[in-house]
């Protein structure tokens, strides 16, 4: 039986011989093979030679950095997953003539899984194949825009249904950017400058910001979302001015192609501003509400 004074004696030894093994395992890979998968991670080696060390060892890595781009473009589960990369063995020889050459290996492992709390973009199907397909995080553009605020009269008979007491619409553009986080989560902003539908000499400028959750936010392919967010507008009509704020649900539905969006969007906002600014008192008997519609087209990057 070994003693301990033994042991310890000999633990540091067969350390050593563990990680010179590990060592030259991938001094091999990256001799003998340029890439190679390992259950979660990839392990991707560049191969360079320049006239000193020091370039050659940067134009290595750079090949790794390459090799490893070019295998995840081509691979479903790779396009659009965080990795951590963590460096590898680096050996460099002389081969003559002036030339080092030398090995440079890296490791890329995944940080997520599939389910995930964002999730990860999933493979794009187009012609009837699966492909990765690029992520494009970014939406700059602009919509058709059109507000209303209603008023009805409530009905004490619940046959009867509720009288129109006031419709008051507005139309024209506004200027639209989005993020996505990821296929999953993003937030959308917006601006817009309307002018009153009945009354031309009636304006109102505002903005807009919502955190919204959706399918295939950052990549290509239908999308639907759901989200939820504020609103802050200025109102004119010639010497009156009246400003407007509250929080506002936001549902859309649209279309990611390679490089252009196309969405449908609708919004419900809390109408006590509105009535706060309509009523110089509370009325009890008059449902409100504030909504709008938006047609918009943007441009993927």
């Amino acid at each position: 039986m070994l003693n301990s004074n033994r042991i310890i004696r000999i633990l540091p030894h067969l350390i050593l011989f563990l990680f010179s093994s590990q060592l030259a395992a991938e001094d091999w890979i990256c001799t003998e093979a340029a890439s190679i998968r390992q259950g979660d991670s990839y392990l991707v080696c560049g191969v360079a030679s320049a006239e000193n060390e020091g370039d050659a060892r940067e134009k290595a890595l750079i090949r790794a950095k390459k090799e490893f781009k070019l295998i995840c473009d081509e691979s479903l589960d790779c396009r659009g997953r965080p990795t951590r990369v963590d460096p590898l063995r680096n050996t460099c020889e002389s081969t003559g003539k002036n030339q080092v050459k030398c090995y440079r290996g890296l490791r890329y492992t995944f940080m997520d899984d599939e389910g995930g709390l964002f999730g990860r973009s999933t493979p794009v199907s187009a012609m009837g194949s699966t492909r990765p397909d690029i992520i494009k995080p970014y939406t700059f553009g602009v919509a058709y825009y059109q507000q209303s605020y209603n008023v009805t009269v409530k009905s004490t008979d619940p046959q009867q249904q509720a009288e129109p007491l006031l419709t008051d619409s507005y139309g024209g553009i506004a200027g639209f950017f989005s993020i996505a986080f990821n296929h999953r989560y993003g937030i959308n902003t917006s601006a817009y400058w309307l002018n009153n539908i009945d009354h031309t000499n009636q304006s109102k400028a505002g903005g807009e910001a919502q955190f919204i959750v959706g399918t295939n936010l950052n990549q290509s392919g239908f999308k639907v979302l759901g989200g939820v967010g504020g609103f802050y507008e200025t109102w004119a009509s010639g010497d009156l001015n009246a400003e407007f704020y509250g929080a506002q649900l936001v549902l859309g539905l649209g279309y990611h192609a390679r490089s252009t969006s196309y969405d449908f969007m609708i919004n419900m906002r809390q109408t006590k501003t509105y009535d706060d600014h309509a009523f110089s008192s509370d009325v009890s008997n008059v449902n409100t509400s504030a909504a709008g519609a938006a047609f918009r087209f943007g441009l993927r990057f």
